[in-house]
């Protein structure tokens, strides 16, 4: 029969073709293949950014005629605008967690913890995250560029930033501070951060 093979199915036969059994059990071990990858892959792990506990139980200054602040724009470097947290593992050398995630973007947890932080600090909540949804500029803007936010585990959290503060979005900059901050690492892991 050429390159047919012949099955007896009670009484009668049945003909398969050689190349479709092929493609049919390679289709087969893939699909077993592809289950048994996925069944064994680690979870990922979802961290956040915290913000300062309310000192006071006083309410904020929700809408009177106080000073308003707007946040950012946050530019981050682009090793760390990405989903994963990463960390300092020499000078010059980072580690990139696969299964260690931001999760949310990373500039915009850090404008809503700073919105809300200074929101608490200064007992009013007429803080806005840049783009704005206020039909007038807030009276200050603070702009920053993250320089450093990462970490050796054990070790130090680093924090390096650049910020200005704007009078009603003009360009015209009353203040370019740089912060750093480094706080030890106590646990072995980015919760402890």
């Amino acid at each position: 029969m050429g390159d047919r093979y012949g099955i007896d199915a009670g009484g009668g036969t049945v003909t398969i073709i050689p190349a479709l059994c092929r493609t049919a059990v390679l289709l087969c071990s893939l699909i077993i293949l592809l289950f048994t990858g996925c069944a064994g892959s680690e979870k990922s792990r979802f961290y956040t950014l915290d913000y300062l506990a309310r000192v006071s139980s006083g309410t904020p200054d929700a809408g009177s005629g106080g000073v308003s602040i707007g946040i950012g724009p946050v530019r981050l470097p682009e090793y760390l605008d990405r989903p994963q947290i990463v960390t300092r593992t020499g000078r010059y050398k980072l580690d990139i967690a696969e299964f260690d995630r931001w999760a949310a973007p990373l500039g915009a947890a850090f404008s809503r913890v700073l919105a809300e932080n200074l929101s608490i600090l200064l007992s009013t909540d007429r803080v806005y995250i840049y783009p704005w949804n206020t039909s007038r500029l807030p009276d200050y803007q603070v702009t920053i560029e993250i320089i450093q936010l990462d970490g050796s585990i054990p070790g130090n959290a680093d924090l390096k930033v650049r910020w200005s503060l704007l009078k009603e979005g003009k360009e015209t900059r009353i203040i370019l501070r740089k912060f750093r901050s480094g706080k030890p690492i106590a646990g072995q892991g980015y919760s402890d951060w």
